[in-house]
């Protein structure tokens, strides 16, 4: 992968450029946003066109699109064996308007790499580069986040494990088989090596046990549930979603039967 399909992966899959957006209507750099004053300007701005009926519900949502910074730099790692500079300093958070719909790109200031060198042990040069992002960009967005809304930031950091799955997925799936293993292992070495205190969490946020249930549409097949709630239940028209760590089974049971009787109703 040339240095130009490498930029255009970044932006298609992560939103992440060193382009200028068109129809921005809100950009703030990042540093900015781990002042706790500023988030809460982003979450008053971004709310209303999220239909959210509690901040919080927006704190979460925006823990989903900042997701696209540290899935970037374990696509990068793991694929390119190389990350990109996104720390606070350089990278401007923008918000867009696509046909009354809000969206977010990341804009850097600079195009900076820290590639892996073969006469440093790769676990080193990983560790280095994890730490180093989580601790300087992600650990004080999150806190200032789940500050500005007054919600454990738990809650945010457990939107990411499942987010990860997805990706990791689909890394795999287009990537030669030589990846695979390079994937696997490291997602486990950010997961199982990197101390929690670099999250400023009690645990590891990306060490967790996957729990699975019987899937809404095929009781043959097992999904997993979502680590924390997503919070769409507080937005208009909002319900909890099937996968939600809060329902009980009952809870489940009831809305496979409201399913059935719909497909019946509509059959």
């Amino acid at each position: 992968m040339n240095h130009q399909q490498w930029q255009e992966v970044m932006k298609r899959d992560f939103f992440i450029t060193d382009e200028d957006q068109e129809a921005v209507i809100y950009s703030r750099p990042l540093s900015e946003l781990l002042i706790t004053e500023n988030m809460q300007e982003l979450i008053d701005f971004y709310s209303p066109n999220f239909k959210a009926l509690h901040p919080a519900a927006t704190a979460a949502a925006l823990a989903r699109w900042f997701a696209s910074l540290p899935l970037a730099v374990q696509y990068t790692s793991s694929i390119m064996s190389e990350t990109v500079d996104l720390s606070p300093q350089n990278v401007t958070v923008c918000l867009y308007s696509v046909q009354g719909t809000y969206r977010f790109s990341f804009k850097l200031d600079r195009w900076a790499t820290f590639p892996f060198h073969h006469d440093q042990p790769r676990e080193e040069w990983l560790y280095q580069r994890l730490a180093a992002f989580y601790r300087e960009t992600m650990q004080p967005l999150f806190e200032t986040l789940a500050e500005s809304v007054q919600m454990n930031a738990g809650q945010l950091w457990g939107q990411l494990p499942r987010k990860f799955d997805i990706y990791l997925d689909q890394w795999k799936h287009r990537a030669g088989d030589e990846l695979h293993e390079q994937i696997d292992q490291d997602y486990g070495f950010l997961a199982e090596k990197i101390e929690p205190g670099v999250f400023g969490r009690k645990r590891n946020p990306f060490r967790v046990k996957r729990r699975f249930i019987k899937s809404l549409d095929d009781k043959n097949i097992q999904v997993p549930v979502e680590c924390t709630c997503c919070l769409n239940y507080l937005r208009e028209g909002g319900e909890f979603c099937f996968t939600c760590p809060r329902l009980t089974e009952k809870d489940r049971e009831e809305m496979r039967k409201k399913q059935e009787e719909e497909i019946k109703a509509n059959g």
